[in-house]
């Protein structure tokens, strides 16, 4: 349990760090934050030190992409004490959470991209895993995007209903596979 709430720690500072790369978080950045910290089931003085570190940090608008390498190995130093080291489960699902920020944050910029391609290389992650993952967020992303068109059509919801329900069913199947293949990281 102990080694549990401490991967957690560290994810979740990968992630804050990770939504620096390319520089100071915006307002979007922060309800990700408090997204990510309420999901993980971390507590909010967790989030307050995290989020204290990484202003500490003095990043500013550009690339960060070098600093946050550095400090994201900093923090994963540590990690081999508490199993992050050496869990391809909790690797690749780190690796799928960041992605999904990089297109959650207006665009997946060059410097977040060096960020995942570090850590992808550091992990030894394969590159079918990553492609899977890459082509996962980008699809669930259009389908998303689909979605708010459906909504656009100013038909009555009766008549999108069925179609908005099928694009949900289409993402939760992406999930699902996406989880799959996380829980099966380790046979890979």
């Amino acid at each position: 349990m102990l080694w549990e709430f401490a991967c957690k720690k560290i994810q979740f500072k990968i992630y804050a760090l990770f939504l620096l790369a390319d520089g100071l978080w915006r307002r979007e950045d922060q309800n990700l934050l408090n997204a990510i910290c309420k999901e993980m089931e971390l507590d909010e003085s967790i989030k307050q030190k995290t989020i204290a570190y990484c202003q500490e940090l003095g990043i500013t608008k550009g690339d960060h992409s070098d600093k946050v390498i550095q400090e994201i190995d900093q923090a994963l130093s540590g990690a081999f004490l508490f199993g992050f080291g050496y869990n391809s489960c909790l690797w690749v699902e780190t690796v799928w959470t960041l992605i999904n920020l990089g297109y959650a944050d207006q665009g997946y910029s060059e410097s977040k991209k060096k960020v995942i391609r570090h850590l992808i290389e550091k992990w030894e992650i394969k590159p079918e895993i990553i492609s899977e993952l890459t082509d996962t967020a980008e699809t669930i992303l259009l389908l998303r995007k689909h979605e708010d068109w459906l909504k656009t059509l100013g038909r009555p919801y009766d008549e999108i209903k069925t179609r908005l329900e099928t694009v949900e069913q289409q993402v939760q199947l992406m999930f699902d596979n996406i989880q799959a293949t996380i829980s099966e990281a380790d046979a890979v």
